[in-house]
């Protein structure tokens, strides 16, 4: 027990490690304006992430009573479920916030200082790629393996602090968050091949619970994507909150007509005229 726990933690350090080291370097390296201008995109980030983690974190007890009462077997369907779920709620969330990053920059802090517009949208595409790591966390935790996830964890602050510091010298702020970029993406990415090959599972299984809400999510953020772009940075909060609403709206809404009508969600979160009892979404 003390070691699984500690392991745990192993996580959560590395975590803290790759999300402090970028401000560090940002402030020696290019100035200390620049680390706040990344602070306060990265606040912005990492609050999207952690109510993201919110739709997987639940399920660890959930899935470790399933794969020890009926072994293995279950991995399979438990991912495919849980991936698939996970995604649905987690991507329009990220792509939400980086569509409408000037607004929420604006509505919050009255300005949107700095680079801080762009730096939000970029960041979030980064952790976009790494929040398809969360049904696999789950249950390699509840299957008893929290090392696969620990050691993903150790490997992508290891890599942020390398390609960070390899690019702060030449390309200053934007080199700095292309490393966090590659690192985070890369580690993800790395995780779910670790992931199928401990559990022996296809590939296919990765794409199916990725891929439809991860298409749907990204397809109908263009439209207020151009919106955004149309608009540009309000210059009050007011507006800000104006257009944050007109995004949420015009994104959120048909989002969840659609991913209700295929299946996507959990029963209890479907748009509820659409709901039925024969829907994939009725399994979680």
């Amino acid at each position: 027990m003390l070691s699984f726990s500690v392991t745990n933690q192993v996580g959560w350090i590395a975590d803290l490690v790759n999300f402090q080291t970028d401000k560090i370097i940002i402030a020696v390296v290019v100035d200390v304006r620049a680390a706040a201008v990344y602070e306060i995109a990265s606040r912005v980030v990492m609050g999207v992430r952690s109510a993201a983690v919110m739709s997987v974190s639940a399920m660890i007890t959930t899935s470790a009573a399933e794969i020890a009462m009926a072994g293995r077997e279950v991995i399979g369907g438990l991912y495919r479920r849980y991936l698939l779920r996970s995604c649905a709620l987690a991507f329009p969330l990220f792509m939400l916030v980086a569509v409408s990053s000037p607004f929420l920059l604006v509505a919050w802090l009255g300005e949107a200082p700095g680079d801080s517009e762009l730096l939000v949208p970029f960041l979030t595409l980064a952790y976009l790629v790494n929040i398809t790591t969360g049904a696999g966390s789950t249950i390699a935790i509840g299957a008893g393996h929290p090392g696969l996830v620990s050691v993903n964890a150790v490997l992508v602050a290891a890599l942020n602090v390398v390609l960070t510091l390899a690019l702060a010298g030449p390309f200053g702020l934007w080199g700095i968050v292309a490393g966090t970029f590659v690192a985070v993406s890369l580690g993800g990415a790395l995780f779910n091949v670790r992931f199928l090959r401990m559990f022996e599972l296809p590939l296919r299984d990765l794409l199916g619970g990725v891929l439809p809400s991860g298409s749907l999510a990204i397809g109908l953020a263009i439209p207020p994507a151009i919106f955004t772009l149309l608009v540009g940075t309000p210059s009050d909060r007011w507006t800000a909150v104006l257009g944050l609403a007109v995004v949420g709206l015009v994104y959120v809404v048909p989002y969840w007509l659609i991913a209700t009508r295929r299946g996507f969600l959990p029963r209890q979160l479907e748009f509820p005229p659409l709901r039925h009892s024969g829907s994939v979404g009725s399994a979680a």
